[in-house]
């Protein structure tokens, strides 16, 4: 069943290659998974399309955290706390700073 949503998902973006929320989906369903590499480019495609997708840095640096990057996930998080003060979103900027320190 994930197969056939990764699929899905390839499809929309491959139809429409700035489509933030494709990405997003894929990257999600590549982390539930457990494929960090593939997630991990889904997500960074979405902050490469909209740099205030905030949800894009935070659940990059869940995969990360779960992959053992640490030092990656930090990185992630700051420029995702960035990226939500920037856009006044302070709600997402305290789950990132709640997930900081526990780095």
């Amino acid at each position: 069943m994930s197969d056939d949503r990764i699929a899905l998902y390839k499809g929309f973006v491959e139809k429409d290659p700035n489509n933030t929320m494709a990405w997003y989906v894929l990257a999600q369903e590549h982390g539930k998974q457990g494929d960090t590499a593939e997630a991990m480019a889904a997500y960074r495609r979405v902050i490469e399309i909209d740099p205030a997708y905030v949800a894009a840095y935070y659940h990059g640096a869940v995969v990360l955290q779960a992959a053992g990057e640490m030092e990656e996930a930090r990185e992630f998080l700051t420029r995702g706390l960035a990226a939500a003060r920037d856009k006044g979103d302070m709600k997402s900027a305290g789950e990132m700073e709640d997930l900081l320190q526990q780095l």
